[in-house]
């Protein structure tokens, strides 16, 4: 049985005299590379098309027509028995729409699924509203999709309701939602990411102007997680929503191992951890550093998502930049002490920003 796995294209809207046409985002999706991966290894044959890529940008204003061709062309050359689309972003969701449509109007009886972020937050309202759409993976979708790849493999709608974190319509046409959890506790029980099923020139971007301590040729970027879930209470997300309070860690080993992958087979050199909380334990980010200096592996890395401020200290800033870390995000999220600690419940002391900081 085949899916068909789809990113969309992350259209960035900007004030064209800023001169941002060089894009510096553009990350094959770790949530198809894991989704992929776990199909691969329950028998079922997945296969990626990821539009977010140098490739797709370089058609600019008319990219969604471009993305509608590939879809199109995947559909015929792949012919799945299911399609899933993951929409990582709210803003992302009007395309992931489109591409639904384009695949209903092309195989009228294809089951078309989607997750991610967005869907996660709002399944009631996307299988009310929008016809093209089957259903909806809550949360982590591994477990999901492989179930649901078996329902429909075996054509057996009732085992439908047995799917955790998992949205559908009923023959009648009711709105079923499951929200029994479906995280996965051993994050070491998932195969790793199916980083052959990608075509990593396409994602290629002009990286030379970065700081580059070790001078390494840069052209690709891979977003990677060392754990998942953050415990924090920050009213202001609801990533506890998709992963959950309890956070939990991958092994150094099998981290360090799809670094090296990376590193060795597609001479990817700049790492991204997405983590939402990287630096949570202190052992375990010092202990991966540690890995990635035995092994002598030569990369540069930084921390799109932050780190939280509240957790660095200066052994372990150390550690990290003798390991390739080269840049930070830290998310202070508001200057007002009253807003950051009262209302937004941040807690986090001005005095630890600028300790940090500095």
């Amino acid at each position: 049985m085949k899916i068909l796995l789809i990113a969309p294209y992350v259209n960035l809207v900007y004030d064209k005299s800023t001169g941002l046409e060089n894009r510096e985002d553009f990350y094959p999706s770790a949530a198809l590379l894991h989704l992929a991966a776990m199909l691969r290894a329950n028998n079922f044959e997945p296969t990626i098309v990821d539009l977010n890529n140098a490739v797709v940008h370089s058609h600019k204003d008319k990219y969604l027509e471009y993305c509608k061709k590939v879809i199109i062309e995947s559909l015929n050359e792949c012919k799945p028995d299911l399609v899933g689309i993951n929409c990582l972003f709210s803003g992302t969701f009007p395309d992931v729409l489109e591409f639904a449509k384009t695949v209903k109007n092309h195989s009228p009886d294809m089951k078309v699924a989607i997750g991610g972020i967005h869907p996660t937050s709002f399944p009631k309202e996307i299988l009310t509203n929008c016809k093209d759409v089957d259903y909806v993976a809550i949360g982590e979708g591994e477990n999901t999709i492989v179930a649901l790849a078996a329902s429909i493999k075996e054509k057996n709608e009732k085992l439908l309701s047995y799917i955790k974190s998992f949205a559908y319509r009923d023959k009648d046409g009711a709105i079923r939602i499951n929200r029994e959890k479906n995280y996965i506790d051993d994050l070491d029980s998932l195969p790793m990411p199916a980083w052959d099923l990608i075509n990593i020139n396409k994602f290629e971007m002009k990286l030379d102007h970065y700081y580059n301590p070790s001078k390494l040729p840069i052209k690709y970027k891979a977003a990677i997680f060392s754990s998942r879930a953050c415990p924090l209470s920050c009213n202001f997300c609801d990533m506890f929503l998709v992963m959950g309070k309890k956070h939990r860690k991958r092994s150094v080993k099998a981290i360090v191992d799809e670094i090296e992958v990376l590193n060795k087979s597609y001479g990817v050199n700049f790492i991204s951890f997405m983590d939402d909380n990287l630096t949570l334990n202190k052992s375990h980010i010092i202990d991966l550093c540690n890995e990635i200096i035995k092994r002598k592996i030569k990369i540069i890395f930084n921390t799109p998502n932050g780190i939280w401020i509240n957790s660095i200290r200066e052994e372990v800033v150390a550690k990290m930049v003798e390991a390739g870390f080269v840049h930070a995000a830290l998310p202070v999220e508001h200057g007002n002490d009253y807003i950051r600690n009262e209302v937004i419940k941040k807690v986090l002391d001005r005095k630890k920003i600028f300790e940090v900081t500095k």
